[in-house]
Formats: structure tokens, C-alpha cells, sequence
């Protein structure tokens, strides 16, 4: 019997969905949702080195389409994506009595590629609804989540961390999905154009670098003339004074 009871434990735990969950960062004490503590990263089948941090952002570019966002990709290292998102949820009736309507959730998804291996971080979470109480009062809440102080706080985590574990399941999906022909070349041009910007800012700064330590050097020089001539001045004062109060003394 304990055999029998030890392989079910066994088959039912690999069964188990591994799920992010939605955690306080012990930092920045923003809530976030992130990969377990028992998994480092997340992994497609294939995919050539900066190839799958474009597969995601095409799929950003689609999926959050109808929802107020923005995009930006990493033009140092081509392995980071950050997408702000604005997202309309559905009404909500929580067990406490409170009901939440017009309710909008804006986070930031940012995600790491390094060739096939991704990691994935929602945080910065703003939670915005019109909230009313079990007795029909009103109240507009528009707050970041750390913020929420409400009795339905617990719920509305539980809830964030579903969107949230929705939205990792179409990444697993995105991760596998191959660019097109177009969008490999627009990647390819977009990658080339940041890469010369990015050195030629390089170059400029660097020459404005070097200007600015020679007109530094220049200044100093300057300066250094300057006293030297002031105190060669100020000695031959001194040495005019003293020849004329010597001459008074005679007389």
C-alpha cells in the first residue's frame, strides 16, 4: 500500500502545472511574477542567437494590438524586450461583496533571450477600477498594486497571477514560431541601423571626450601663464617698494 501511495504521489506531482506566482520582490517590495524559484529559464526548441527575442516581439507587436502599449527593444546587447501594457480586464464580483468595474491593468512585461533559453518578469503593476462597496457606495481605485489596501486584496493577486500565467502560456507558443522572411530582414536592418547609430554616438562622444580634456589642458595652461605672470608681477612690485622704502631711510 505505502508503495502503491508513494508512485501516485509521484505520477500526480508530475502532472502539476508549474505556474508563476505572484511574489513581493524582496528589493524593490513591487509585487511581481516570475519564473519559480526551481527554474532558471525557459527554453524553445531552436532558435539562432537574437532570433527569439524578435519572435517576441512580433508577437507583442500582434497580441497587445487593441490595447494601449509600447514596445522597446534592447539595441545593446539585442537580447531584451519591455512591453508596457494597458489591459482591460472583466468585471469582477469578489467574495467579500465588493464589485470592480471599468477596471484596467497596466504592467510591464519584460523578457531576456539568450539564443534559445528566455526568462520572463511582469512587475510594476497599476491596478485602476471603479469599485462598489456591498451597501452600493462608490469609489474610483487608481493605484499601484503594492498600494491596494482593499479586503479583496488577496482575490485580486490570485486573479493578476492568472493573467499573468495566461499571458506565459502564449509566450511557450510565441517561442516556437519561426520569423517570416519580411520580418527577418526588418530585424536584420533594424539591428544594423542601431549598431552603426549606437558607434557613431560612440565616436562622438569620444571626440567630444577629447575636446573637452584639451580645452581642459588648454584652460590650465592658461591659468598656470596667468599666475606666473601675476606673481612675477607682484614681485617686481614688491621689489620696486622696497628699493624706495630703502631710499627714504637714507635721507
Amino acid at each position: 500500500m505505502k508503495k502503491l501511495f508513494s508512485i501516485l504521489f509521484i505520477v500526480l506531482a508530475a502532472s502539476v502545472h508549474v505556474t508563476g506566482q505572484i511574489v513581493a520582490d524582496k528589493s524593490t517590495k513591487k509585487y511581481i511574477v516570475t519564473l519559480p524559484e526551481d527554474v532558471e529559464t525557459m527554453s524553445v526548441s531552436r532558435a539562432g542567437s537574437g532570433e527569439l527575442i524578435n519572435r517576441f516581439y512580433y508577437w507583442a507587436m500582434d497580441e497587445f494590438s487593441d490595447y494601449k502599449h509600447s514596445i522597446q527593444r534592447d539595441d545593446t546587447l539585442f537580447r531584451g524586450l519591455v512591453v508596457n501594457v494597458s489591459q482591460p480586464i472583466l468585471k469582477k464580483v469578489f467574495g467579500v461583496g465588493y464589485t470592480h468595474t471599468d477596471r484596467i491593468l497596466t504592467y510591464d512585461l519584460i523578457l531576456d533571450a539568450d539564443k534559445k533559453d528566455y526568462t520572463y518578469t511582469f512587475t510594476n503593476f497599476h491596478y485602476k477600477s471603479k469599485q462598489t462597496s456591498p451597501d452600493g457606495e462608490e469609489a474610483m481605485i487608481d493605484v499601484a498594486l503594492e498600494e491596494f489596501k482593499g479586503a479583496e486584496k488577496r482575490s485580486l493577486l490570485n486573479e493578476i497571477a492568472e493573467e499573468a500565467n495566461a499571458i506565459v502560456e502564449k509566450l511557450k507558443v510565441a517561442g516556437e514560431v519561426e520569423l517570416s522572411e519580411e520580418q527577418e530582414a526588418e530585424s536584420s536592418e533594424w539591428r544594423d541601423t542601431r549598431k552603426e547609430a549606437r558607434a557613431a554616438a560612440q565616436k562622438a562622444a569620444a571626440q567630444a571626450k577629447k575636446e573637452a580634456e584639451a580645452a581642459a589642458k588648454k584652460a590650465a595652461k592658461e591659468k598656470a601663464k596667468a599666475e606666473r605672470e601675476a606673481a612675477k608681477e607682484a614681485a617686481a612690485k614688491a621689489r620696486e617698494a622696497a628699493k624706495g622704502g630703502g631710499g627714504q631711510e637714507n635721507e
